[in-house]
């Protein structure tokens, strides 16, 4: 089929769907549904050959706005080397006068960090056990969701605390690209 073969077809599809519009068209046959369905799937082709298209120029300005950022990386970490390495001797000197350093173009903030916990719990359990220390260990109760349907389900009993709200018929339309 010719490129403009193909444009008459367009413009004449355009055309029927634009009377079928008009005429307050009806989906009331299998050929329409067909009909429908073809017009999507143009529709979608559509959409997806726009977002290729956006993507690929999306992804070129990413790459170079990364290369850009790149070579400005080793002068930024220079930077802020010679800035922390300023603020810990001013930090030596007075521990707690120079936590936050104001300057023109900038701010320099040092604080503590919190000390980092890492736990084994198994480890735990197993000590508090052996050292009647329970009272350090956590029972927590929670239902077994799985459980209560297949109660629910099995005996028909509602089990309060539980509310069940039907959700109604879901439609979707599937067009094969």
């Amino acid at each position: 089929m010719s490129v403009a073969e193909m444009d008459l077809y367009d413009y004449l599809d355009a055309q029927d769907e634009q009377e079928q519009q008009d005429r307050g068209f009806v989906v009331d046959s299998l050929e329409k549904a067909e009909w429908c369905m073809r017009k999507l799937a143009k529709i979608h082709q559509q959409d997806m050959a726009d977002e290729e298209l956006a993507q690929h120029e999306i992804e070129r300005i990413q790459a170079w706005l990364q290369a850009r950022k790149e070579t400005r990386q080793r002068s930024r970490e220079y930077f802020e080397e010679k800035l922390r390495q300023y603020h810990q001797r001013l930090l030596d000197e007075d521990p707690k006068g120079n936590r936050t350093v104001k300057l023109p173009h900038g701010t320099l903030k040092a604080r503590k960090l919190p000390d980092k916990w890492d736990y084994d719990d198994q480890t735990i359990i197993e000590w508090a056990k052996a050292n009647q220390s329970m009272s350090l260990i956590r029972i927590k109760y929670e239902p077994d969701k799985k459980l209560i349907k297949e109660y629910v389900k099995t005996t028909g009993e509602l089990i309060p605390g539980v509310t069940i709200t039907p959700q109604g018929t879901k439609f979707d339309v599937e067009v094969d690209v």
